[in-house]
C-alpha cells in the first residue's frame, strides 16, 4: 500500500497465470495445456528453478493454487496431472499448492 497526499491507495501486482509461467520457461505445445490452464483457472503461487548439482539436474518446479478454481477438486487434480506431464518433455514439474505449504509463523505480521 502506497500513501499519497490524496490517501492510501493499494498497488496491485497481476498474478501470473500458469499457461503464462509455462511459456515464459519454454514450454510452448500444442496438446493443450493453455486450454487446460484456462479451464483450472489456477494462479502460480511459486516457482523454483532447480541449481544443478554434480550429477543430477533438477527440473523447474511451478506450484499452482487451485484454490479459487471453479473447477470440482477432482477435475483441477486432473488438469494439473495433465499439465504436469506435458510440461516434463520440458524439464518443468508442475504441483497443486498444497496446506502445508503454507507458512504458519504466529511472529510474523
Amino acid at each position: 500500500m502506497t500513501v499519497s497526499r490524496n490517501g492510501a491507495t493499494s498497488l496491485t501486482t497481476p498474478v501470473p497465470e500458469l499457461a503464462d509461467v509455462l511459456h515464459s520457461l519454454g514450454h510452448d505445445c500444442p496438446n493443450g495445456c493453455a486450454r487446460a490452464s484456462d479451464e483450472l483457472g489456477a494462479t502460480v503461487w511459486a516457482t523454483r528453478t532447480g541449481l544443478p548439482a554434480m550429477d543430477r539436474v533438477e527440473p523447474t518446479l511451478v506450484v499452482v493454487d487451485t484454490s479459487a478454481s471453479l473447477a470440482p477438486p477432482n477435475r483441477s487434480y486432473n488438469l494439473v496431472q495433465f499439465v504436469d506431464r506435458c510440461a516434463r518433455t520440458d524439464g518443468i514439474r508442475v504441483r497443486e499448492r498444497r496446506t502445508s505449504d503454507v507458512s504458519t509463523n504466529p511472529i510474523a505480521p
